[in-house]
């Protein structure tokens, strides 16, 4: 009786053991999905924002080339103005040509910079997608260690409780067959 009691108190120390285990795995695993959403959050903003660069760049892009078609129809102008020989015309429009060689140098200074935040953030990006596979992974395979623990666990304790059975049915049938023997004498 004794030894059932001690088995039976075992087994209830053992489960809560592994409770207590399953409810920190849960706590764990309730910890990893909030950093999980957290980093998606993080990675949507990456990608929303260099959605927006990449709006931009399509932009000075555009931008560019109406200044390139400026340019030519200034050089076309130019041309005509030469020929015209008006000494006054020609260099207000050297004035002109000259202010648009600057517009559009800056433009070009502005696309290129652009363009390396773009592709800072799409290494960011790139970055961010690899540490959130590497933590899924690792979460993954801590999960999987814990309930392959928790099943062993599970099995030993199981184990326990039925030798804990058979060593209480066995004396209890051994002293029921000699108090019949007795009976019988």
């Amino acid at each position: 009786m004794q030894q059932k009691s001690q088995a039976d108190r075992r087994a209830a120390a053992g489960l809560k053991e592994l409770q207590q285990a399953l409810q920190q795995s849960l706590d764990e695993c309730r910890q990893l999905k909030e950093k999980l959403a957290k980093t998606e959050a993080e990675l949507n903003s990456s990608v929303e924002e260099l959605f927006q660069v990449k709006m931009e760049r399509e932009q000075c892009q555009t931008e560019i080339r109406d200044l390139q078609d400026q340019l030519s129809e200034m050089h076309d102008e130019l041309d005509s103005a030469k020929r015209a020989a008006a000494d006054g015309e020609k260099d207000a429009l050297m004035a002109d040509m000259m202010q648009l060689k600057v517009e559009m140098q800056e433009v070009v200074i502005a696309k290129e910079e652009l363009e390396e935040l773009l592709r800072r953030r799409e290494r960011e990006l790139a970055a961010l997608k690899g540490a959130l596979k590497d933590e899924v992974a690792a979460h993954d395979q801590e999960v999987d260690k814990m309930k392959e623990q928790y099943e062993k666990e599970i099995s030993r304790l199981q184990t326990s409780l039925e030798e804990a059975k058979q060593v209480i049915i066995l004396p209890s049938l051994s002293s029921s067959r000699s108090a019949a023997c007795h009976r019988a004498a």
